[in-house]
């Protein structure tokens, strides 16, 4: 998150004009979103790490996932509306997904806040069956547009009720889990390619 919201800053600042970061977790973790100021676990016991993102949205629990980030000044590299923005990188996601065979839809219908990210999918992100396979969370400062996806490859479902408690989407399935098939190396490389073509922007580790 750090890393992040450091080239964030540089892209704002005018010393880049966009990055790409495609990245996976050490160690399992908690993402709140900017405006989630109190993010208890619900078991108290628990002890990970709990990070604030720069962007919106609600709670993430990261344990097997691809994780990415993408920022670019809105209008030059990236479309001038946030949602047109969203609805961009969402597409490339799919193209990705497809071509590994995971035919994901957006269908999602709920623009509603929910504390838990995976506990509901909005019109930008993707699902397969009804299970949500992809949240993406976005923070526009100073016309300068910054987007965070997370695609869970696994879900540790013991441990995201520990989490989130009551609150914890049962019915989610990470990528391996829908198709035993899924090349994980593949898809990030699909996934690099696609976003930095469409969007014109470097490609950081």
């Amino acid at each position: 998150m750090e890393r992040d919201r450091a080239l964030f800053e540089e892209v704002i600042s005018g010393a880049i004009p966009g990055f790409l970061r495609v990245y996976g977790w050490a160690v399992p973790a908690v993402t709140t979103g900017y405006h989630q100021k109190d993010f208890p676990l619900f078991d108290p016991t628990l002890d990970l790490p709990v990070l604030r993102r720069p962007t919106g949205g609600g709670a993430v629990l990261h344990v097997d996932d691809v994780t990415f980030s993408l920022a670019a000044r809105a209008g030059d590299v990236l479309p001038a509306r946030v949602e047109a923005a969203g609805l961009l990188v969402t597409s490339a996601v799919r193209t990705a997904l497809n071509a590994c065979g995971i035919h994901a839809t957006m269908d999602g219908k709920n623009r509603t806040f929910s504390d838990v990210c995976f506990a509901r999918s909005t019109p930008l992100e993707l699902a397969v069956d009804g299970s949500k396979v992809m949240g993406l969370a976005l923070a526009l400062r100073r016309s300068h547009v910054l987007l965070q996806g997370v695609i869970p490859l696994r879900v540790d479902r013991a441990l995201s009720r520990r989490v989130f408690g009551p609150q914890a989407p049962e019915g989610a399935k990470g990528l391996l889990e829908i198709s035993g098939s899924f090349d994980p190396d593949r898809f990030v490389e699909l996934l690099r390619e696609n976003l930095a073509r469409a969007l014109r922007v470097p490609a950081f580790a």
